[in-house]
């Protein structure tokens, strides 16, 4: 197996564990965890793994000091701390399916900010990406049945804050160098998220904080949500996406949404129609167009060898 089989390989699986994350959260919550079992335990877990089995490496020692890694502080308050409070919270409200569906808008307000902050223009191809990913949305969700009155629009909204939470994310982590090894950036975002956590979740959610502990299932499910979805992931996309470029990372990732809501059926048990895979292949659609251009080039080929230039680098 080639550099770029292996880095693909290492994108998709990273991409499926992030979707396996949204049902193994429903499915904590029908065991008795609360929100904040649930927060704590991704955002806890990931950090205390990444310090104790992560290279003895402190990151003040990087190139450029504190001052290099203070702005994945920010981005770990934003992008790690409000997303998970965010989705986690969203998912109380609505099935592990529709969160996935709505975390995905990702993409379209991603497309915003680098209209607005960055370099890109709108053309037909970024207008065509973000009207699929709206379209899929609705459809998938099925807003002709929408009813407010039975909680979904609490879920709706807070899944799409997290959707913008995410594209921040995203956006800031594009506009810094690679100087910040992966382990340090993982450590200092996933412990700047559990500290920022921790204290809202103690103010706001005390008696979840402290309620009844859990049986063994559930911590084990807990532990499985912490190493698999926030410590293997970012690894995995820091080894495969420099092997494979821009173009067939956001292409592959885009295995998250049909990964999840897979397990959504399988694990939580799911009901997802037609109308919910119509969505899903409208929005992975969008995620086509939003690399049309590029997808369109030679190097962004997945056989071809002297693409990425990555196997230098080895």
């Amino acid at each position: 197996m080639n550099e770029h089989l292996r880095g693909a390989f290492a994108v998709v699986l990273a991409a499926s564990l992030y979707g396996a994350l949204s049902p193994l959260v429903r499915l904590s919550y029908e065991g008795g965890a609360t929100f904040a079992d649930v927060t704590l335990a991704q955002l806890g877990v990931g950090a205390l793994f990444l310090w104790v089995f992560g290279p003895r490496r402190y990151p003040w020692q990087v190139p450029g000091g504190i001052r290099a890694v203070v702005p994945y502080v920010l981005l770990g308050i934003v992008g790690v701390a409000g997303v998970t409070l965010l989705y986690t919270s969203a998912l109380r409200w609505i099935p592990a399916s529709q969160g996935l569906i709505l975390l995905f808008q990702y993409l379209w307000i991603g497309l915003l900010l680098d209209v607005a902050f960055g370099k890109a223009r709108w053309d037909l191809r970024k207008l065509a990406a973000a009207a699929s990913v709206l379209g899929g949305a609705a459809i998938a969700l099925e807003v002709w049945n929408f009813r407010p009155e039975s909680g979904q629009l609490m879920g709706v909204v807070l899944g799409l804050f997290s959707a913008l939470g995410y594209a921040v994310f995203l956006f800031g982590l594009s506009r810094r160098g690679d100087f910040v090894d992966v382990w340090t950036r993982g450590r200092v975002l996933i412990t700047t998220g559990f500290l920022t956590a921790l204290p809202i979740l103690l103010v706001f959610f005390p008696e979840e904080v402290f309620a009844t502990p859990l049986d063994v299932r559930n911590v084990t499910l807990l532990l499985f949500q912490g190493v698999a979805g926030q410590v293997f992931p970012p690894l995995l996309m820091a080894y495969g996406a420099p092997r494979v470029g821009a173009t067939l990372t956001t292409l592959l990732s885009a295995t998250e949404l049909p990964a999840g809501t897979l397990l959504a059926i399988v694990l939580v048990g799911e009901p997802v129609g037609t109308c919910g895979w119509v969505g899903v292949a409208m929005i992975l659609l969008g995620v086509f167009f939003s690399v049309w251009e590029s997808a369109a080039l030679p190097n962004a080929s997945l056989i071809e060898d002297g693409g990425t230039g990555s196997e230098g680098k080895e």
